[in-house]
Formats: structure tokens, C-alpha cells, sequence
């Protein structure tokens, strides 16, 4: 059977009134659609005339609601299909019209639908005016009449739904997924004028789970725009990042209605409390209900999150490798801030076969009496900073170098250098050995610019919280203490932000485990792929 990339369903809103559930329709359309599934509905084949405008489909409970359900079961049905259910022709004001054409964004080359057979030379003409995406060669139009009525029940509810003029609603919107979409399509299905969506910023982001790894706000912003470009192009979309819950709420007298989900109510109160204290009229609520995920693991949320994606994106290769699979041994740059849990990282991958590069204890070991290394120091930094015993007082050299800008930086061009020619040469003893994978673990890996001798940087993080609760417990610090040290290192967004790999030691230790075997695993998946191309 062919698949195609997008697709464009479309169906008689009649029959989806009778449906019980959307379920079969989703996974007919998943053995031709691979990307993305337009669903566009008619209310029967007299709409496939041309008017000049989309037929008008009147806004009902029944529909409101198959709306949701079509994308629930499209989430338990495939998570690679991005399902954009078009808006633009239903609505419970008569007036509202919707102009053809509509260019859809992305465009599609399969065209799937309910109208029967005898009528597909008129679906097509009627498609072509409505929706004038250039169709490339090969594409291709099938009936699915037989499988749309498998589950015929009662009619869905006919009550009417209110709409308003100007809607608002708001989240994080970090990588888009179906309890966004179902947001984002409640808000555009009650709206006529001009929708309103906050997107979450600043300290809103710090406080999720590992926000590091969120999308930047301008590309969340861009997401959200072009799904609502594609499925409601006929109102004005106003998206614009927000501060705190209350955004545009308590600057738009026009608001008229508040759209949330469940979790999210108490923000309707406090909204309200500050329109009234600013003479501004209550908005209207409309709650959506979380949709639950089906595969959650123990450390995710119940329901579909950015949060539990962010979680399931640890061990994955973020973006392409900067030197060939081909080269032996493959080099890992691992790093993270204080308390990350990076050498514990280091220990589980040297479990898994991997050869251990310690760059903190070559450190150690460039300190040493007789190391060129050691004279450079004292000629630095004078016999002061020399023991009794003969060795280098590393209390007081980190008393006159911590906080100082230029002596630390005195101290890294004699350290580093050595350190990095030390690891080469440990990193050709594994070559030697026959070891296929090496691990450079390195606390200033990306400070000394040591990521410029590996095959990809790995990255520990954990929040700033845990980091200075370890910090506290480990080393006997005070918070303060904590605080200024961590204050002191590169942050985890600009680690995350040259990551190839990113990992997490924040929960349990099988957690961390199953994460280590996981960027294992897919690493040798990339290497076999590699090798079987050269």
C-alpha cells in the first residue's frame, strides 16, 4: 500500500454525528498518512457546488465534542501523525463565512473521504477551488466508504455551542502535542474575531521540568502560529509571550472568555479578581479535560505533557555529530555542572563496555612534584602555594583563585593544556586496546574547549535545586556556599544548548540507569549505521 506524507480527509458531518468513536477512521488513515492528517468536513455532497465559500457547518455539542476525540484517539493510535482538524467552516453564527481558497501549509497528496465513488469528480473540483495546495505527481484519492459507519450509535448531542468574538487562552505550547492541539482548536471553535494566546516565559519556564531542553520561546511561538494558520485562518491570531498567568487577560477589555484545562481553573479566579478591580467585566470559563497518556513510565505526568516528552528525550542524539562514526575509538565528551551526577554516568557507560578517561584525576595527577606541570605553578603563583610535604596546597591555590577572574584564568592556560595532552594520550591507550567507545570525563569540558577532540558531548544536568541540596549534603556546605559555586560554572542551558546527548540523574537510580542504556543503545545503532554505509 503507498503511504504518503500528508493527507486531507474529508468527511460528511452528518456521519460524524452518528459515530461513536473516530478510533477506525484514524487507523484506516494511518496506513496511508506517515506526517500530516488534515480532516476537513462537508455536510453532504450538494456542498460540493462551488460557492465561493466553505460550507457552513453549524456548531454543535456533538461536533465540539468528536473534535476532542478525534485527536485523543489519534494520540493512542500513532504519536508520529499530526492530526490539524479545519475550523474555518464551523462555527454557531450563521454570518460567519468562511472564503475559499485556503492554501494549507503544509499541503497534501493523498486525498481520503466518506463521499462515495460516484461522486469523487466533484470532490475533486470542489478540493482543487478550496484548497489549491499544488498536488504533486503520484497522488492519489481513496473512498473509505464501508469503515465510516463500523460504530453507528445514537446521535451525537445537536445543543448548540455559544461562541464569542475575542477568546483567550494560554500555556507553554513546548513541542506541540494533542492536549495543545485540542487547546488551541477548543479556543479557535468558540472564537469568531481574534484569538489570544499567551505563550509561557521567563521564570514561568524555569519552574517546569528540565527547561533547559524547551524549545526556544520565538520557535514555540512559530508553532502555534502555524497551526492556527492552518486551522482557522479566518480570524486574527494574536500569540505573544507572557510573564506571569495573567498576561493580556487584565490588558484586553474585549476579552469575553477564558478557555483552560482542568489544571488550570483557579487562574479563571484570580483573572477575574483583577479585571473586576480594574472595571473590566468577568470573562466566561471553558474547561477542557487533560487527556491521560497510555504510556506513561513511573517519573512522568498522568496525562500528555511537554514535561513527560522532555523526560523521554533524555539519551536521544539531539542533533547531527560533529566527526565520522568511522573514526576508532568513538570519543564521548561527557560533562555537567557540580552535583550533576556525571561520573556516576561515567560509571554506569563503563559498565556497558566503555573505556573511562577521568579528567578531574589527570588533573590531580598534572599537580604532582616533578610533572612540568607543577613548576609552571609555583613560578605562577609562588612557594606558597607548596606544603610541607613538597606537594601543592590545592586549599590555598583555590583560596587565591576562586572569584578572581584573571588568576583563575592564569591557572587553566598552565592546567588545561596539560590535562588535554594527558587525556589524548590515555584516549590512543584504549585505541591501542582495541576499545571501540571512550569516555572524556570532564567537568570543564566545554570551558577548555576540549569538545573540539570528540565525537559528541553528553551533558549532565539536574535542577539548580537538587544541585545545591547535594551540594549541601556532600561537601558540608551552607546554601550560600551551594549557591556561589554553582553561581560560578556555565549554566545548564548553555551546556544543553552544545549537547548532543543530554542526561538526567534527578530520580531514582534505575531511572538514570535505563536513560545510560538507552543512549547506549542508540549510540551502537548509529555507529552499526555508520559502518554499514562506509
Amino acid at each position: 500500500m503507498t503511504m504518503f506524507n500528508n493527507g486531507l480527509l474529508v468527511m460528511s458531518a452528518s456521519n460524524v454525528l452518528h459515530q461513536k468513536s473516530p478510533l477506525s477512521i484514524i487507523q484506516h488513515c494511518n496506513k496511508f498518512v506517515r506526517k500530516i492528517l488534515y480532516v476537513h468536513l462537508i455536510n453532504n455532497t450538494s456542498d460540493l457546488c462551488d460557492h465561493g465559500t466553505l460550507p457552513s457547518i453549524p456548531l454543535v455539542q456533538g461536533l465540539r465534542s468528536y473534535i476532542t476525540d478525534f485527536y485523543t484517539s489519534a494520540s493512542h493510535v500513532s504519536k508520529l501523525i499530526d492530526v490539524r482538524f479545519l475550523l474555518s467552516n464551523i462555527s454557531s453564527r450563521s454570518h460567519v463565512v468562511a472564503p475559499k481558497p485556503h492554501c494549507l501549509r503544509h499541503g497534501y497528496e493523498v486525498i481520503l473521504t466518506d463521499v462515495g465513488s460516484e461522486n469523487h469528480s466533484k470532490l475533486q473540483s470542489y478540493i482543487a477551488s478550496a484548497f489549491p495546495n499544488k498536488i504533486p505527481s503520484g497522488s492519489a484519492l481513496y473512498g473509505v466508504d464501508g469503515f465510516i459507519g463500523l460504530d453507528i450509535t445514537t446521535d451525537r448531542s445537536g445543543e448548540k455551542v455559544e461562541s464569542y468574538d475575542y477568546v483567550a487562552l494560554g500555556g507553554t505550547f513546548d513541542r506541540l502535542h494533542v492536549g495543545h492541539k485540542i487547546l488551541l482548536s477548543e479556543g479557535c471553535i468558540l472564537c469568531d474575531k481574534a484569538l489570544t494566546v499567551g505563550i509561557t516565559d521567563g521564570d514561568m519556564v524555569n519552574k517546569k521540568i528540565l527547561p533547559e531542553l524547551m524549545q526556544q520561546t520565538a520557535e514555540r511561538i512559530q508553532d502555534v502560529e502555524d497551526f492556527l494558520f492552518d486551522v482557522k485562518p479566518n480570524i486574527e491570531h494574536r500569540v505573544t509571550p507572557i510573564t506571569d498567568i495573567y498576561g493580556p487577560t487584565i490588558t484586553d477589555p474585549s476579552l469575553q472568555c477564558l478557555v483552560v484545562s482542568e489544571e488550570t481553573i483557579r487562574s479563571w479566579d484570580l483573572i477575574n479578581d483583577r479585571r473586576r478591580s480594574l472595571g473590566m467585566t468577568d470573562l466566561r470559563l471553558d474547561v477542557i479535560y487533560l487527556v491521560p497518556d497510555l504510556d506513561r513510565a513511573a517519573e512522568e505526568e498522568e496525562k500528555v505533557s511537554s514535561s513527560s516528552a522532555r523526560i523521554r528525550s533524555l539519551g536521544t542524539l539531539r542533533k547531527s555529530p560533529k566527526l565520522s562514526y568511522a573514526r576508532r575509538p568513538f570519543v564521548i565528551g561527557l560533562t555537567g555542572g557540580t552535583a550533576s551526577g556525571k561520573s556516576s554516568i561515567g560509571r554506569r557507560l563503563e559498565k556497558l563496555g566503555a573505556g573511562i578517561v577521568d579528567c578531574d584525576a589527570l588533573g590531580h595527577q598534572s599537580y604532582q612534584p616533578g610533572n612540568p606541570t607543577f613548576q609552571l605553578i609555583v613560578d605562577a603563583f609562588g612557594d606558597q602555594v607548596v606544603d610541607s610535604s613538597g606537594q601543592i596546597d590545592r586549599k590555598i591555590l583555590g583560596s587565591m583563585v576562586f572569584g578572581n577572574r584573571e588568576m583563575m584564568g592564569r591557572l587553566n592556560s598552565i592546567v588545561w593544556p596539560a590535562i588535554r595532552q594527558l587525556a589524548t594520550e590515555e584516549v590512543a591507550l584504549f585505541a591501542e586496546k582495541g576499545v571501540d567507545v571512550v569516555v572524556l570525563d570532564a567537568a570543564v569540558l566545554l570551558e577548555a574547549g576540549w569538545d573540539a577532540m570528540v565525537d559528541e558531548v553528553w551533558v549532565a544536568v539536574i535542577p539548580k535545586e537538587e544541585a545545591v541540596k547535594r551540594l549541601m549534603e556532600r561537601n558540608r556546605l551552607t546554601e550560600e556556599q551551594a549557591q556561589k559555586r554553582l553561581d560560578s560554572q556555565i549554566t545548564n542551558k548553555e551546556r544543553v544548548s552544545r549537547a548532543d546527548v543530554v542526561l538526567c540523574t534527578f530520580w531514582e537510580p534505575e531511572v538514570t540507569q535505563k536513560q545510560v542504556e538507552k543512549a547506549w543503545t542508540l549510540l551502537h545503532d548509529r555507529l552499526g549505521s555508520r559502518k554499514s554505509k562506509s
